[in-house]
């Protein structure tokens, strides 16, 4: 018998990235139907209501003698198996109904994708207690998914973004790098065109000066410790 050939691990950020591209492929299926099925159901709702059956509102017409029974019988014909009845009876599905569950369900995919793409990067698949404890990963994570909103397979980049940005607060426990340091060379070598306007001060380099402790300082009163004594000036 031949040997069977071992398979080989798959690296935890390729995986993650080719399910996000399902996902997003599901999305776009998902709303072509969604809106589809949304034109089907307004169109319905647009058309006039039918005018009552006229034969409904007539009086019923006099019943004819009863016939013999055995001739009732031979009359009657016999109905149709369900099998047998083919499609032709097949309910009728709500247009409205059929919206409101795709909806529902390509809900349920942006927020499973939304999970996967700031979700870990590490080797073992979860993030690690020092990264949840890091206050700079969701700040970070935030920002970035402000500047992709509208960036072509924007999934699959910010699961590369997360796994970078990982690496980077990995590697930098005693929290020495500032949110620019880690945020603008990583959206360089992704090719990120970063819009300035949609980013924090924090992000940008502005954020205030902290302590040791995360309060922050206040900035020097140049006059704070000599302040100036008001004088009268002469008149001209």
């Amino acid at each position: 018998m031949n040997a069977i050939t071992p398979i080989q691990p798959e690296d935890p950020a390729d995986r993650t990235a080719r399910h996000l591209r399902m996902l997003a492929e599901l999305e776009e299926l998902g709303m072509r139907l969604a809106r589809a099925t949304a034109a089907k159901a307004l169109a319905e709702l647009a058309e006039p209501e039918e005018p009552e059956d006229l034969e409904a509102s007539l009086p019923p017409e006099p019943l004819a003698a009863e016939p013999r029974p055995e001739a009732a019988l031979a009359a009657t014909p016999r109905r149709a198996s369900p099998r047998q009845a083919g499609t032709g009876s097949a309910r009728k599905i709500d247009p409205v109904t059929s919206f409101i569950r795709l909806a529902k369900a390509v809900c349920e995919l942006i927020a499973l994708e939304s999970g996967l793409a700031a979700g870990p990067a590490t080797t073992s698949g979860l993030v690690s207690p020092a990264l949840r404890a890091d206050p700079r990963r969701e700040t970070l994570l935030k920002a970035f998914r402000e500047v992709t909103e509208h960036t072509q397979d924007r999934s699959a980049v910010r699961c590369e973004f997360t796994h970078r940005m990982d690496q980077e607060l990995t590697a930098d426990p005693e929290q020495l790098l500032g949110y620019p340091e880690i945020f603008y060379p990583l959206c360089k070598a992704l090719g990120i065109a970063l819009d300035v306007s949609k980013l924090s001060d924090e992000i940008i380099g502005m954020s205030p000066a902290t302590d040791a402790d995360g309060i922050p300082i206040p900035e020097e009163d140049p006059y704070g410790d000599n302040p100036p004594t008001p004088r009268a000036t002469s008149p001209p």
